[in-house]
C-alpha cells in the first residue's frame, strides 16, 4: 500500500479521461477520507481535539458562536465524505464499496481481491475505478 498502482494517464480517447495532475489531486483528496471520518467522530463525540473549534478560534474568524463553527465544520466534513460515497455509487452500483475502500486506503485490485473477494475481473473493476475519478472530477469543481 501507499504507492501509485494505477497509471495516472488515461488515453484522451477514453470516455473517462482526466489529466494526470487532476487524477493525483483527486487521489490525494480521497486519501484524506479516514482523517475526515476521525475528525467528524471527534466532533460528534464532543471530544476536545485539534478539530474542535475553540472560542478563541471563533473570535479570530470574526464569529462569536463556537457551536455554529462546529456545526459548520461537521457539515463540511459530511459533505466531503458523502461526495466520495455518492460518486462511487454513481460509478458502479455493485462495486461502490470496493471503490471507496480502494480510493480511500490506496488499495490495488490485487489487494481488494485478497481482502474482500471482489466479484468482478480486473478490467471491469478498473473501468469503474476510472469512471469514479471522472465523476468525482465533475462533482468536485476547482475554484
Amino acid at each position: 500500500m501507499g504507492s501509485m498502482k494505477v497509471r495516472p494517464v488515461v488515453s484522451k480517447k477514453n470516455n473517462y479521461h482526466i489529466s494526470k495532475h487532476r487524477f493525483y489531486e483527486l487521489k490525494h483528496y480521497c486519501l484524506q477520507y479516514d482523517e475526515w471520518i476521525d475528525e467528524l467522530r471527534g466532533l460528534n463525540d464532543g471530544v476536545k481535539s485539534s478539530s474542535v473549534i475553540t472560542l478563541e478560534d471563533s473570535q479570530i474568524a470574526n464569529n462569536d458562536d463556537p457551536v455554529l463553527d462546529v456545526v459548520t465544520k461537521k457539515s463540511e466534513l459530511k459533505e466531503k465524505i458523502d461526495m466520495i460515497i455518492n460518486c462511487a455509487k454513481k460509478a458502479d452500483k455493485e462495486l461502490w464499496t470496493y471503490i471507496v475502500n480502494a480510493v480511500t486506503k490506496d488499495l490495488s485490485f490485487t489487494e481488494l481481491k485478497m481482502l474482500y473477494s471482489i466479484p468482478r475481473g480486473k478490467n471491469q473493476y478498473y473501468e469503474s475505478y476510472r469512471r469514479f475519478f471522472f465523476i468525482l472530477s465533475q462533482e468536485k469543481h476547482v475554484f
